[in-house]
């Protein structure tokens, strides 16, 4: 059996995964971000308020990001009560975008 020992690589090793992380975070937030844009574009428009009701808010874990929407009459809209978008527009763009998983919460809305 043959051993080495490298000076300094455990240091190393969690300077890289640490940076690995922080460009993992850094790649949650834009997409959130182009996310919430899309969905903004998407959202029917009578005064505004339900389109600037999204919002990106951080979580406690680390580059994971929650998009939400507290309008009251959000749910009402996604419900296809407006001409202007299609009913579900909220979960069609959200599958529309590439570069996220189905398999997880995203969007909350009440």
């Amino acid at each position: 059996m043959i051993k080495i020992k490298v000076q300094g690589i455990e240091q190393e090793l969690k300077r890289i995964k640490s940076q690995l992380a922080d460009v993992g975070e850094t790649q949650s937030a834009i997409v959130s971000k182009q996310l919430v844009s899309e969905l903004k574009e998407a959202t029917p428009v009578d005064t505004g308020e339900a389109r600037d009701g999204w919002v990106v808010k951080p979580t406690l874990n680390k580059g994971v990001y929650t998009i939400e929407n507290d309008v009251e009459h959000v749910k009402y809209l996604n419900a296809g009560s407006s001409q202007q978008a299609p009913a579900h527009f909220i979960e069609q763009t959200i599958l529309s975008n590439k570069k996220v998983s189905p398999d997880g919460e995203i969007v909350t809305y009440r």
